[in-house]
């Protein structure tokens, strides 16, 4: 899994020097570790409860600089491509100047800065999907609906603008809210698509013991892919929805049932925050 990873990550990181984005690991290792870490058989077992998944991929960023177990938006994968605006550095492109949109990655670099004018308190930070890491910058008026809720390495469901002024691009965030709460409101439909195979129904059971943990807003569907490869929705009670949860959803994500996803988001809300007199212009 740990070789696996490290393609991954070399991939990515490839992928964004040639998008001219910032990479986050640059130099933590110049000149320094080859990143072996050395283990003694005489080391003492450690007893007590396993070490939740955030909290181990978070040590595993500060001490080595990249994640080995995995990536902390796993968790949201499918969820996440749905939600985003966009996938990639170069669909900014596409964008004009003040196009609202949203992605979801997680806070790093969060660097709290002042106005050199008025010595407003705001925010410079980039937000980090699987595959890319952004700058955003967060105004003051933004940074004081918000700014105090920001914090390194947490997830989150950010709302902003594109802007472009002579020819470069530029990132701000309006609003910023934590993924996990954020998710529900957007969701409108998850539908797995699962194999018809023996363990579809074993599927069935685990769906069936997530909505009723956690019943919600959002509706679920089933899709089964015949040995034609032609789909067929299955019968499903209106009532059957559910308020998300992650690792409920990676769970079931993970079951060997499932082949795919179709999830369903509302769009994206307009943010225009000019003022007054500058919406009264033409």
């Amino acid at each position: 899994a740990s070789l696996d990873g490290s393609i991954a990550q070399a991939r990515t990181d490839q992928a964004d020097r040639l998008a001219g984005q910032t990479n986050l690991f640059d130099g933590l290792f110049d000149g320094g570790s080859d990143g072996v870490v050395e283990t003694s058989d005489d080391s003492p077992a450690l007893d007590g409860p396993a070490m939740p998944v955030n909290e181990k991929l978070q040590y595993e960023k500060e001490l080595l600089g990249f994640y080995i177990s995995g990536h902390p938006m796993d968790a949201y994968t499918g969820i996440d491509t749905a939600l985003d605006s966009f996938s990639s550095p170069e669909d900014l492109n596409g964008f004009g100047d003040r196009t609202t949109i949203r992605l979801c990655g997680i806070v790093v670099n969060l660097q709290r800065k002042y106005t050199r004018k008025d010595n407003k308190p705001m925010a410079v930070f980039n937000l980090a999907t699987r595959q890319h890491s952004y700058e955003f910058i967060a105004f003051p008026e933004a940074y004081e609906r918000f700014g105090q809720r920001l914090e390194e390495g947490q997830l989150y469901a950010l709302q902003g603008l594109v802007g472009r002024r002579n020819g470069e691009i530029s990132l701000s965030a309006h609003e910023v809210v934590r993924l996990e709460a954020a998710v529900p409101r957007v969701l409108r439909a998850i539908a797995f698509i699962l194999e018809a195979s023996d363990t579809a129904a074993d599927f069935f059971a685990e769906l069936r013991k997530a909505v009723d943990k956690n019943p919600g807003e959002t509706r679920m569907g089933i899709y089964l892919r015949l040995p034609d490869e032609t789909l067929v929705e299955a019968e499903i009670p209106s009532s059957f929805s559910w308020s998300f949860d992650p690792a409920q959803f990676k769970k079931l994500r993970q079951h060997p049932a499932v082949i795919g996803l179709r999830v369903e988001a509302l769009p994206v809300a307009t943010v225009d925050d000019r003022k007054p007199w500058e919406k009264a212009r033409k």
